[in-house]
């Protein structure tokens, strides 16, 4: 069965509209229990609009969010630790070059 246009304008008004009547944009929460899930809000953030896209996310699903953000926290500290020593090593062949 297909739908007229009218029909198809109708679903999409009632589930991308938000309360100001723009096309809600959909973006991506990165922290706190809902981390990972998509949501929908208003364009401009006026309105305050908010409509989840995702049904809640699995156990795996978190416990994967977790392990990359502690990897990633992981690397960040690595990151930091190879740039203070190369500072390090640069100011003391500054220092000796005086």
């Amino acid at each position: 069965m297909s739908r007229t246009l009218e029909e198809c304008d109708a679903i999409l008004i009632l589930d991308f509209a938000c309360d100001c009547d723009l096309m809600s944009v959909v973006r991506t929460r990165w922290y706190g229990p809902n981390a990972g899930w998509r949501f929908r809000e208003c364009r401009d953030e006026e309105c305050g609009f908010h409509k989840w896209v995702d049904e809640p996310p699995t156990d795996r699903t978190l416990e994967i969010i977790k392990e990359l953000k502690e990897r990633d926290s992981k690397h960040l500290d690595q990151a930091r630790r190879r740039r203070d020593r190369l500072v390090a090593m640069y100011e003391a062949r500054l220092t000796a070059e005086k």
